[in-house]
């Protein structure tokens, strides 16, 4: 659509809804036909205000046209209008630009500016194309991830990657507040946005919680479930290799089944995906054994990898001297997190 509005909001008839000039209209939502002017009417009326308020307020400027020579004033004024005519020019079209352009575009230009700064300093340093844009929640101001509109982001992103023909970063992400159903869904769009986008490097795509504010080590190993199946889903196919097997049908005759066919039996324990969370059980044998939730497994799952806390080299001494850091100041306290 164009980039500047031309209709205003629609909603019941009110008693100025006739008096109120050009897009204040719009933007206030009360009036009912489309303002003359538009964005450009609000423009010349806003800045005008500001810089009459300015000539009024301003004892500086006021002094000045007062004592001035013949004919100073009157440049004086014509200085301080321009300079208020300029300012309210960008403080009322450069926020409308903004958040009316398109997304791909800002983080475009972003992306090349930065770039372009890289080749400056470093020619020939080897760069990657990034982009992370989402919308948010027009109620709260809160960012969303994994919408539609994070979607199509990151399908604009790939198309403006390959523009350039780099290498290119995307990001999946969520903003849920506990690793639940749609902690899970947003995720996995937003990561189906990714790899239908084409990305080279996909971030934020595991354990993300209130839009990257909170990490879960539940839904770090959840998501790691689906990073894995994507791996899998990814790894090339061989039609005319031996995991392909014709000779499987002649061996089984009609009404047999292959499970006991040498090719399964050769393969069964490594073929398919093993599932690291997933509980496939039916529901009977899922309740005799507790009944718990993919979280609850995935608690045991992190719980267990920390308990074996491998030898990573690391001098011991510095490890104790960060543990003993951490206690200290998590027993002096602080401020509370602010979500």
């Amino acid at each position: 659509g164009d980039i500047f509005p031309t209709r205003p909001m629609q909603v019941e008839d009110g008693i100025f809804w006739d008096r109120i000039p050009g897009v204040l209209q719009g933007y206030a939502g009360v009036g009912k036909n489309v303002p003359t002017g538009g964005i450009f009417t609000t423009v010349a009326i806003s800045s005008t205000a500001i810089s009459l308020t300015g000539i009024v307020l301003s004892p500086a400027t006021l002094y000045l046209g007062q004592t001035a020579h013949k004919g100073r004033a009157f440049g004086i004024g014509g200085v301080w209008l321009t300079g208020g005519l300029t300012a309210g020019i960008l403080l009322l079209v450069v926020p409308v630009l903004a958040a009316r352009m398109p997304s791909g575009l800002v983080s475009h230009a972003e992306a090349l500016a930065a770039i372009t700064l890289t080749q400056l300093v470093n020619p020939g340093a080897p760069v990657c194309y990034g982009t992370f844009t989402s919308n948010v929640d027009m109620k709260s101001g809160s960012p969303a991830f994994g919408t539609p509109e994070h979607f199509r982001a990151s399908l604009v992103a790939g198309q403006l990657a390959r523009l350039i023909d780099l290498p290119w970063r995307c990001a999946s992400g969520s903003a849920a507040n506990i690793n639940d159903v749609q902690a899970a869904n947003e995720t996995q769009f937003a990561l189906w946005g990714c790899l239908m986008a084409g990305s080279t490097i996909v971030i934020h795509a595991a354990g993300w919680l209130e839009g990257g504010l909170t990490v879960s080590y539940e839904k770090l190993v959840t998501d790691m479930e689906i990073l894995q199946m994507v791996a899998e889903m990814c790894d090339k196919a061989t039609p005319d290799g031996p995991d392909v097997s014709l000779g499987a049908l002649a061996e089984i005759s009609p009404g047999g089944h292959f499970f006991a066919a040498e090719h399964t039996m050769s393969r069964y324990q490594t073929e398919f995906y093993e599932p690291l969370v997933a509980d496939w059980s039916n529901f009977g044998s899922w309740t005799e054994s507790g009944g718990r939730t993919a979280s609850e497994r995935a608690t045991d799952i992190w719980k267990s990898i920390l308990a074996s806390e491998p030898d990573l080299g690391h001098d011991p001494a510095r490890i104790e001297a960060m543990r003993s850091f951490a206690a200290q100041r998590t027993a002096a306290g602080g401020a509370l997190p602010e979500s």
